[in-house]
């Protein structure tokens, strides 16, 4: 994980979700995905992320509000 962190820092929160995501990191990769759609909230990719993480990491209850929250993004 520690060498994973350092190839990756500083890097888009994006790449850091996903990589985390790739290394079943799911607390990691969701915080990374959020952070990204803070800055990027139109971008399918990071939701699509986001929600994937959430289902891996057996979350449901936060699957369906993010899928909500993201129905409802400018």
């Amino acid at each position: 994980l520690k060498a994973l962190e350092q190839l990756v820092r500083g890097s888009d929160p994006k790449w850091m979700g996903m990589a985390y995501f790739e290394v079943e990191k799911y607390d990691l990769a969701e915080s990374q995905f959020r952070a990204a759609i803070a800055v990027r909230p139109k971008e399918p990719e990071l939701w699509i992320g986001l929600v994937q993480t959430l289902v891996r990491a057996r979350k449901p209850e936060k699957v369906e509000a993010a899928i909500e929250e993201a129905k409802f993004r400018p």
